[in-house]
């Protein structure tokens, strides 16, 4: 008896799907955006204890401006896209900046000076 060492190849079997390039650059695009949103924030938290030190203020107050930026990253990216796609009018003035401003009138008082 002998025995083929080559796989059965059937004339039907499916051929592989093939990816548009457009496809591979919007998701290049789409995972470079989320690497550069997480190193970004990494960083702002990084400096934290540097922030802390330098405008003479707590801890937890220098948090609030790592919290009031990435508010205002979360907020901007979805009223970019939207913006772009035509959902939201040119003029409606929202802006990253904007929407997190509500959150910095909540942020705890300073702390006092040690000077």
């Amino acid at each position: 008896m002998v025995v083929s060492t080559e796989p059965a190849v059937s004339a039907t079997a499916p051929r592989p799907v093939r990816v548009p390039w457009l496809i591979w650059g919007l998701s290049a695009i789409v995972v470079l955006g989320a690497f550069t949103s997480m190193l970004s924030s990494t960083i702002a938290t990084v400096a934290l204890p540097g922030i802390a030190r330098d405008l003479h203020v707590s801890f937890a107050a220098a948090q609030w401006a790592t919290t009031d930026y990435l508010l205002a990253l979360a907020a901007g990216v979805p009223l970019s896209g939207w913006q772009r796609d035509g959902s939201v009018p040119a003029g409606c003035g929202c802006s990253a900046s904007a929407c997190s401003a509500p959150s910095r009138s909540s942020a705890p008082p300073r702390a006092p000076s040690r000077s």
